[in-house]
């Protein structure tokens, strides 16, 4: 089945609070579209899973803290990495996607970034002509 299948699954309607069982009670179901949290100092942002509660009053999402130091840390280095990537696929940079492999925390050192990198642009030479 397809994610948009059971994302729609997921995010089936609430009951409204007049509705047999709810007793104007709070509620907590998930939230369907979740929240975007910008990450500090990146200009991008990160959606979050989110929560909420019913009441009588109606739905409403449960406030989420901005992240927490060490999430925006990690954050920003996929998105430095992702950077990274776009450049040297515009630019056919084999330097700037050396770079973006390095920094890729999988990759263990340079040696096997050097190798990695090779390899991919010698199997997909074909759709790489920018690294030719």
């Amino acid at each position: 089945m397809s994610s948009a299948g059971a994302a729609q699954r997921a995010c089936a309607a609430i009951p409204g609070p007049d509705a047999p069982g709810m007793g104007g009670g709070v509620r907590e179901a998930p939230m369907c579209n979740g929240v975007q949290r910008e990450v500090e100092g990146s200009g991008a942002s990160v959606r979050l899973l989110g929560r909420q509660v019913r009441s009588a009053s109606g739905v409403q999402p449960i406030q989420v803290p901005p992240l927490p130091e060490g999430i925006a840390a990690l954050c920003n280095r996929q998105i430095a990495i992702q950077e990274l990537v776009v450049e040297a696929a515009l630019t056919g940079c084999w330097e700037i996607a050396l770079q973006a492999l390095v920094l890729d925390p999988v990759v263990p050192d340079i040696e096997a970034a050097h190798a990695v990198l090779d390899e991919l642009l010698a199997v997909h030479a074909p759709y790489l002509a920018q690294f030719a």
